[in-house]
């Protein structure tokens, strides 16, 4: 269950199982084992529930709550147990309450709980009776995460995650006078060739949010910025990225930029963003679990063929097999490289090469600046490893013909699967012949 159908890849052989305290309880049918779960006795005499699982042909006939009823009469005292999130009102049901703030384990949310060890009848309805009397009915999942004092908020329909942050309403959406990234404006008041600093409408607190301002020059593209300039980018990225993922309050680092007022942008002057999740998000949380190198290996699909734009030694950019945007573009270098600190020298001047290359390529596509979403998937920073991490950087371009931008309107959002109107290897082509040495 928990590989398969949670893609919690997460090794968890902690060498307990053949402890003298430890007990396995399991129930079966006909020689069939239906649900499992595992006592672990701890130092300070409190018994610890884990590895709770219920096959899932023999799920809502009540036999998960009579295994975890018999674990708690064995353990004769106190039950403790982390619980994952959306399991935390059934587990209420079976007699335990919520002991602490929700947290990331395994890259999964879990609430700490604990039952006090009175003894509880599961009946296979799912009502949890004790002492003859019915326990109150289990908090809502929305319920369980308000009360955690989280900094965001997980839909229980849907389960997405959503930071509110109210204060950003009233940030200017234009500067009243003059550029506050020019320098001697009011971000950047010193001269310099790259700068980053804390964003002062953040949309993640406690110094989590920055601002990476590329160039001093307020009438540039990243194109113009050359070799050169785009190098000090790619390393001011790695160096923030490297600084705030070391941080014990931070798990992810997400680079980004937002190219254009038809995608946000408030202001024109070269720039891009940094935010530090205290979670990986699920996007880049759902790649690293379903990618393996064959996504961008040599042969990946795309990597080496129609589909492909350009090549700058050990980084190349093409247009995904399944693009959901027009000319959008997937960069990856040739070998596996989990961050931009794990870069090396070359791998920094060719990952430099190849955005100068493909953003020049996008503005002459048209004639005209491409507005685009630009966003950099990494390594997680929290402390777990992760085998399939490969550096990569995602474009989703927002024009699909000159002048004309494409949108995401309901019935994209509603079924999330996306309806391209270019055809990706035509996508591909039009980028080739884009290019500054195209004839």
């Amino acid at each position: 269950m928990f590989v398969v159908e949670q893609y919690c890849h997460f090794a968890d052989l902690d060498g307990r199982d053949t402890e003298p305290t430890t007990r396995h309880l399991w129930l079966e049918r006909d020689g069939e084992v239906l649900a499992y779960a595992r006592l672990l006795a701890g130092d300070d005499g409190q018994t610890t529930l884990s590895r709770v699982v219920t096959r899932r042909d023999a799920r809502a006939a009540g036999i998960g709550g009579r295994l975890v009823a018999e674990a708690v009469r064995l353990a004769d005292g106190p039950v403790h147990i982390n619980a994952q999130a959306q399991l935390a009102p059934w587990y209420e049901r079976q007699g335990f309450t919520i002991t602490g703030r929700f947290f990331y384990e395994d890259n999964m949310p879990h609430f700490p709980m604990r039952h006090d060890g009175s003894p509880s009848l599961v009946e296979p309805t799912g009502t949890t009776v004790t002492s003859g009397t019915a326990t109150t009915a289990a908090s809502p999942l929305a319920a369980l995460v308000e009360a955690s004092d989280l900094p965001y908020r997980i839909d229980p329909l849907t389960g997405d995650v959503g930071y509110i942050v109210a204060e950003r309403q009233a940030r200017p959406m234009l500067p009243s006078s003059g550029c506050p990234f020019c320098p001697g404006g009011l971000e950047a008041p010193e001269p310099y060739d790259v700068f980053s600093f804390t964003n002062r409408w953040p949309a993640i607190p406690e110094g989590r949010c920055e601002v990476v301002l590329y160039t001093s020059d307020h009438d540039a593209t990243f194109a113009s910025l050359g070799l050169a300039g785009a190098r000090r980018v790619v390393d001011l990225w790695a160096a923030r990225t490297a600084a705030l993922g070391a941080r014990d309050d931070v798990g992810y680092v997400l680079v980004f930029e937002n190219r254009g007022p038809e995608v946000g942008a408030t202001i024109a002057h070269p720039h891009g963003q940094i935010y530090a999740f205290d979670l990986t998000p699920p996007r880049a949380r759902d790649e690293l679990e379903r990618a393996d190198a064959a996504a961008f290996a040599e042969d990946a699909p795309g990597a080496g063929d129609e589909r492909l734009v350009s090549v700058h030694r050990s980084w190349r950019a093409w247009v995904p097999w399944a693009a959901g945007w027009p000319y959008e573009l997937l960069l990856a270098p040739r070998t596996q490289v989990p961050d931009l600190p794990s870069l090396d020298d070359d791998g920094r001047d060719d990952l430099a090469a190849t955005l100068v290359d493909v953003t020049d390529r996008l503005d002459r596509l048209f004639d005209a600046p491409m507005p685009y979403m630009l966003w950099i998937h990494q390594r997680p920073f929290d402390g777990n490893d992760w085998p399939a991490a490969w550096l990569h950087v995602h474009i989703t371009p927002l024009y699909r013909r000159a002048g004309t931008q494409r949108y995401m309107a309901a019935g994209e959002l509603g079924s999330d699967v996306f309806f391209n109107p270019v055809d990706p290897t035509r996508a591909a082509a039009d980028l080739r012949a884009a290019g500054a040495d195209a004839p």
